[in-house]
């Protein structure tokens, strides 16, 4: 059979993986050609990589730029192109065109053959009229538009309009027809660096360049310069700005948010000795608060519930999700609560009320502040420069968690989530799902001690939101530790006022339930969240009334390792909305699709994110800070001179990271 026969090659791709055995053939009208990777040295051959971009590319695929996702996503694709196919005898031209006849055992999973030269790879793609050098590995994919915030999530509608506002495209644009246009303007990297200049991720994020370096300097300098009784105004309008920033448009329902609680709190002060007005006004403000939230958040979830169950066609208005909704929501309503409650005292500067909720720190992910906890400082506050030096170093242990520890971590979950769930190996699955437990932690973490220390910086003490949750001996401990302005929120306005532990048996069971319902759909209008929520309800409830008393008796590390692991399996719950997806993760996790214990994406996955796990195991404990605490009750001179220029350097370090990153996520935005 002669290479020169018939210049028409048809390509089908399948690849064999040395690891997994998995079947790769290019199968032509002449010939076939067999790719065959060393265990996993695609990941490290840049030109086999370049080759198999432009063979993808040839069958209207494309392969992400980034070398880890790459590897996985040539994988999948040409997997993909396996089905229905049995390689019984295999055909494999050397250079100079004879053939070579390889003789191959029909068994499945034994597939073998010989490696085939680049030479050789590059000959087959010729004779389909496709060019090696095609610079296929700048294409932008599906997956990197979700990496980038503009897919998969309840905001990206929103950061997708935001993109097309800044590169004047129409908004009614699909995002397919957006992929197609932004293949033709730009590479993956130049559009991450479009975001983050124009802002146009439909957000702006502390960990980004264009907020370290233009907003937050802008904005404190000029605070710092504005005489006392005109900060709370600059603090409202840097407010809208930061939120405008991102929602040019629900900006506003922030503000009608601001108003309803503000004139609640008015009515309620003005009709102090009537209780029934006084209800009736409590009532009307958080059925107007929650009404917006259940409106823009849960209106698509009960609609395609409703349509699923009575098989009706209801239509579905698919509202964006405005950003930060859920907790400037709670945040201005606790105000109206505390006031019928009688834990504050009326506000009567609508300026002063509508800076504490536009207070731009928190006022998209949190911490919760309520009013009673800076309602002092919003008129009577201090600003040194020791609490500026202290803002400043909290932001900056905030920022390093963000970037360097939550980012580099997050990528080893996004490529674990992005395999086939039925492909992963036991070690492969546990690596992702202890890689997200620590991302999420160190993401929103991170993000929490930011607020924390702009706070400070702005002479505002904001409350605690973390406390080394994953040191818990119980998961009740974890609750105490974990986004704990959330956890007291519900503490006082929704377990306290149903009569908290003051009841019998039966009631107590009612209001933990309820508790831990509210609490799952607070993070989001999917089964899996009301699922997750009730999770550690059922949990805390076994703990409450049997398990509690003998984990005291355990040893301390089994203690931590019990909370530790329940905690992991909720989050499964918690990252995948498809409830089916949670099943696979869980089977995959202890075996169930026998794809064996360890596979060579495990060791390759465990050999390159080793070192980033091993840091984030220990920064996740109090280890650290008390290593700090101790050296600096020892050394304090020299704590004090040194901690300056360590600050710096974390800055320079994260700021490298910024300016090259694609991967930046933010989990929490959508909350």
């Amino acid at each position: 059979m002669s290479m020169t026969e018939d210049k028409r090659i048809k390509i089908e791709p399948i690849v064999i993986l040395e690891g997994k055995y998995d079947k790769i053939k290019l199968e032509t009208l002449v010939n076939t050609v067999i790719i065959k990777t060393d265990g996993f040295s695609i990941f490290r051959d840049r030109e086999k990589q370049k080759l198999i971009r432009t063979l993808a590319a040839a069958h209207g695929a494309v392969i992400a730029t980034d070398p880890d996702a790459a590897g996985f996503q040539i994988r999948a694709f040409l997997q993909s192109l396996l089905k229905g196919c049995t390689i019984y005898h295999l055909y494999v031209p050397d250079i100079a065109g004879k053939e070579k006849r390889k003789s191959v055992p029909s068994k499945e999973g034994k597939l073998g053959v010989e490696g085939v030269s680049l030479e050789i790879l590059e000959h087959a793609l010729e004779q389909c009229g496709v060019t090696a050098g095609t610079p296929f590995d700048a294409c932008l994919t599906k997956a990197d538009l979700y990496e980038l915030g503009l897919s998969g999530r309840p905001e990206s509608a929103a950061a997708r309009n935001a993109l097309k506002r800044a590169l004047n495209l129409p908004e009614r644009m699909s995002a397919n027809a957006l992929l197609a246009v932004l293949n033709r303007m730009m590479t993956k990297n130049e559009l991450a660096r479009f975001i983050e200049q124009t802002g146009a991720q439909g957000k702006m994020v502390f960990s980004s360049v264009t907020f370290i370096y233009v907003f937050l300097p802008v904005v404190l300098l000029v605070y710092y310069a504005a005489p006392k009784q005109f900060k709370n105004a600059l603090i409202l309008l840097s407010g809208i700005l930061f939120y405008a920033w991102g929602e040019p448009v629900y900006v506003l329902l922030m503000l009608f948010t601001t108003a309803v609680d503000y004139t609640a709190g008015r009515l309620i002060d003005k009709f102090d000795d009537s209780r029934k007005v006084r209800m009736a006004v409590m009532i009307s403000a958080v059925a107007i608060n929650l009404a917006l939230l259940c409106v823009f958040k849960y209106s698509s979830f009960v609609i395609g519930n409703i349509n699923a169950l009575f098989g009706v066609n209801l239509p579905d208005p698919q509202l964006p999700l405005p950003i930060g909704i859920s907790f400037y929501t709670f945040q201005s309503m606790s105000y109206t609560l505390d006031m019928y409650m009688r834990k504050v005292s009326v506000q009567k500067n609508f300026i002063n009320y509508a800076a504490y909720v536009t207070l731009f720190p928190q006022i998209v992910a949190g911490p919760i502040v309520r009013y009673q906890d800076i309602a002092v400082e919003l008129e009577h506050r201090t600003i040194t420069l020791t609490k500026i030096g202290e803002g400043v170093g909290i932001f900056l242990r905030g920022l390093a968690k963000k970037v360097l520890l939550a980012n580099n971590i997050g990528m080893l979950w996004t490529t674990v989530k992005g395999t086939p769930l039925d492909e992963l190996s036991v070690l492969t699955a546990w690596l992702g799902i202890i890689a997200f437990t620590f991302q999420i932690y160190f993401d929103f973490s991170g993000y929490s001690d930011m607020a924390v220390g702009m706070g400070k910086m702005m002479g505002f003490n904001f409350p605690q939101n973390f406390n080394y949750p994953y040191l818990s001996k119980s998961v009740s401990e974890f609750w105490r530790r974990w986004h704990i302005t959330l956890s007291s929120w519900f503490r006082d306005y929704v377990y306290i006022p149903l009569g908290g532990n003051r009841v019998g048996t039966l009631k107590l069971l009612r209001n933990l339930l309820v508790v831990w319902l509210l609490t799952g759909l607070w993070h989001g209008a999917s089964w899996n969240f009301i699922l997750w929520g009730l999770y550690f309800g059922v949990i805390l409830i076994i703990e409450r009334f049997f398990l509690g008393k003998y984990l005291k008796k355990l040893p301390v590390f089994l203690q931590v390792a019990y909370s530790f692991l329940l905690v992991v399996f909720g989050w499964v719950l918690f990252e995948f909305d498809n409830l089916s997806n949670v099943g696979a993760y869980f089977s995959a996790m202890f075996g169930g699709f026998g794809a064996g214990l360890v596979d060579g994406q495990a060791g390759y996955l465990l050999s390159s994110y080793l070192l980033i796990l091993i840091v984030c195991v220990i920064a996740a404990t109090d280890y650290p800070k008390k290593l700090v605490e101790k050296i600096s009750a020892k050394f304090p001179v020299a704590v004090r001179c040194v901690s300056p220029v360590f600050e710096v350097g974390l800055l320079f370090v994260c700021t490298a990271f910024l300016v090259n990153a694609t991967y930046n996520p933010f989990l929490y935005f959508r909350f």
